[in-house]
Order: structure tokens, then C-alpha cells, then sequence
């Protein structure tokens, strides 16, 4: 068989393999604006619950995250408050304590606790073994929440079925490949939420209930710990939602961008195939089709955008394959030509195009990576990323 005609075989079942996800994708754009998961009633069920704030190295955001939590919760007696610290270098924990000594809220309503070994789910699993309550909130330090959403979130969970709910960060910017890469990746997890459940949550607000995860502790050595936790609520029966009237801003500084990016792609991946059983194990409504949607979008296709990108010298060397199409009489293109053509195109102009090459590229990376021994257990959000070989 000839080289082109290998190549043109490569790039066709690379096309449908990309196509299935984009379907997906398409479809739930259409939806995501419409109906909406339940957010919040006139009168809020309180339940017992306990805000979890894991901090390395978050000098610089410890006492404005605490302020921030201080201002939600101290007319709820219900609710305390863990500072889960994880190795930290820069005095955090101490400032912390002091921090909150000053504060107005009881002695008995607050804890700190710091792990010497490094690592935001060693951290995590700490704080969750000194909580006894109904509901557990998980705040990354660098987030900035919308006024009122421990509200939002208690009514998230007057459906007995969601066990575990985050919310949807807002953005300052809207252009660029990244943008547009995460505005559809919402779309895609907002029309889930609606219709059952999404695997893919948002770590920086996120809470579930506590009893529905009776002896499961998060994977110490993979981050994406919102996926760890959606992937285990589906795989017990239950939802796992994204509540879109819950809304946080992300205040890293942008360069950090790239390197989170790889950090959470890689954690996605990896859970992602740790749980494909649950694609053929749970129903359609609780979300194992849309694990299905989410491996092939997260892991799958950007290996297949590669083999078309590289197969596409070869396939486009010759110019008669399936026929011919003139354009402007004397001159004719072959249709696998044009079809390559096209699809580049569709790449370097779109923002959908350069979403889906950004969000690949991004894949790739990660994957490699961790192909090379090379993984991001250990986040280290006040300097640079700690690196952990598995």
C-alpha cells in the first residue's frame, strides 16, 4: 500500500475519532443557557458544615481568603472553619492562626492543621478526618467567590441525589485560544449538570456531602482532586454538578496560566482512565456516557489532531485521490487536498479551532510528560511547580 494512501487512512479515522467529541460539544452549547440545575430557594436549608482552605506558600492571599470566608459564615453557627496547611516555608500557617485568633468567630469553630509532607490532598484527607459535619467546602486560597454562595450551595444540595456540586469561574478576559478553550469546556459541563452529572468539576469552589463518601480519601499521589470526587459520586450513584450561579474569580497571576494548565490536564487525564468501567457501569443519567465524552475529548483526541496534523504531508502529495475539484478552470485541487485545506483552516482562524488546537496542545504536553516519569502530585502555588516522579 502506498504511503499516501496509509496516511489518508490515518487521517480519516483521526477525523471521525475528533468528530464524536465535537458533535458533543456542539450539542451541548445548544443546551447549556437552558433550564438549569437547582440553585437556591427563598428559605435555605442550613446544614452542619465545615470550609476547608488548603494553603502552601498563600502569605500573600492567606488573610484576604480568611476575611473573605469570615464575612460568609460568622452568623452560622453551623459552619467552622479548617486551615489545611501543606508544608509551608513562607509562615503561613502562623499568620493564619493569628488571623483568625483576632477574628470575631469562637475558638471552637476554627482549626489549623499542616502536614509536613507536601501536598494538597494529603492536606485535604487531613482536614476531612477532623470534620464531622453534613457538608464539606473546598476553597483554594486564590479564589474569590461571588457574595452569598454558601447559600447557593446548601441549596445545591436540597436534591438528595447531588452529592457533590462546584462552581464556574468567571473571567476578566474573554479572547484568545484559552479563553475560548474554557468557555466551551463550561458550556460542555453546565449542559451535563442539567441533564445528570458532568466528570468535570471546578476545584476552586467546590462541596459535597460528607456521609455520601463514607471511607473514600482522595489519591495522595493525583491531583484533580474535583474530578477524584465526581468520579467516585457517579460510581456510588449519585450527581455530580456544576452550579452556574455560583461564581468565582481566579486570582493567580496569569503566568502561571500555562504550567496549571499541563498540572490539571494531566490529574484529568489520569482519572479519566482510571474510571472508564464507569462508562459501560453507570446509566446514561448519572454520567457514565458523559465520561465516555470526556476521555475521548481529554485523552483521545489530541493524539488524533497529531496524527492528522503529521499524516497530512503524505496524504496531500498526491492530488488525485477521490476525484478532483476545479477552481477557476485551469486549475484543480484533489478532494483530500481540499478537505486537509479546510481543516487547517478551520484550526488558524476559528476560535473554536484554536481552542481545540490550544486545549491539545496542552494534552499532549501533560501526557508526555507523565509518559517520562514526570507528574504534578505537589503544587506549589507561592513559587514554582514541584515536580514528583511516580
Amino acid at each position: 500500500m502506498e504511503v499516501q494512501s496509509i496516511a489518508i487512512i490515518f487521517q480519516a479515522i483521526s477525523l471521525l475519532i475528533i468528530a464524536v467529541p465535537t458533535m458533543h460539544w456542539a450539542r451541548c452549547a445548544r443546551f447549556s443557557d437552558v433550564g438549569g440545575a437547582k440553585t437556591e430557594n427563598n428559605k435555605v436549608r442550613a446544614f452542619k458544615t465545615t470550609i476547608i482552605l488548603p494553603m502552601r506558600n498563600e502569605r500573600v492571599n492567606c488573610e484576604r481568603k480568611i476575611d473573605e470566608v469570615l464575612s460568609e459564615i460568622q452568623d452560622w453557627e453551623e459552619v467552622g472553619l479548617i486551615v489545611a496547611g501543606s508544608g509551608s516555608t513562607d509562615g503561613t500557617p502562623s499568620l493564619c492562626e493569628r488571623k483568625l485568633g483576632n477574628s470575631k468567630i469562637s475558638p471552637n469553630r476554627w482549626a489549623i492543621i499542616d502536614e509536613e509532607i507536601p501536598g494538597k490532598s494529603r492536606a485535604v484527607n487531613g482536614a476531612m478526618n477532623k470534620s464531622d459535619s453534613e457538608i464539606i467546602v473546598m476553597m483554594d486560597a486564590d479564589t474569590v467567590a461571588k457574595s452569598g454562595w454558601l447559600e447557593r450551595i446548601w441549596g445545591s444540595f436540597d436534591d438528595e441525589g447531588v452529592a457533590v456540586v462546584s462552581g464556574i469561574e468567571k473571567y476578566e478576559r474573554h479572547d484568545g485560544a484559552r479563553m475560548s478553550y474554557k468557555t466551551s469546556s463550561d458550556s460542555i459541563r453546565i449542559a451535563e449538570s442539567k441533564r445528570g452529572s458532568t466528570p468535570i468539576l471546578e476545584g476552586g469552589l467546590i462541596a459535597w456531602r460528607r456521609d455520601y463518601f463514607s471511607g473514600f480519601r482522595l489519591d495522595e499521589s493525583l491531583n484533580a482532586d474535583d474530578t477524584q470526587l465526581a468520579m467516585e459520586a457517579i460510581r456510588r450513584g449519585y450527581r455530580a454538578i456544576i452550579n452556574n450561579s455560583i461564581i468565582f474569580e481566579d486570582k493567580r497571576e496569569s503566568s502561571m496560566d500555562f504550567s496549571r494548565s499541563i498540572r490539571r490536564s494531566q490529574g484529568l487525564s489520569r482519572a479519566l482512565t482510571r474510571n472508564l468501567d464507569l462508562v459501560f457501569g453507570s446509566s446514561f443519567s448519572n454520567g457514565g456516557i458523559n465520561i465516555g465524552f470526556a476521555f475521548l475529548t481529554y485523552v483521545v483526541l489530541p493524539w488524533s489532531l497529531l496524527i492528522f496534523c503529521v499524516s497530512a504531508p503524505f496524504a496531500m502529495s498526491s492530488n488525485g485521490y477521490f476525484g478532483q475539484i476545479s477552481i477557476g478552470g485551469s486549475v484543480s485541487l484533489g478532494i483530500w487536498r481540499v478537505v486537509n485545506y479546510l481543516f487547517f483552516a478551520i484550526l488558524a482562524i476559528t476560535p473554536q479551532g484554536r481552542a481545540l488546537a490550544w486545549g491539545s496542545l496542552i494534552s499532549l504536553i501533560s501526557h508526555v510528560q507523565y509518559s517520562l516519569g514526570i507528574s504534578y502530585a505537589v503544587w506549589n502555588p507561592g513559587f514554582k511547580m514541584d515536580r514528583k516522579d511516580v
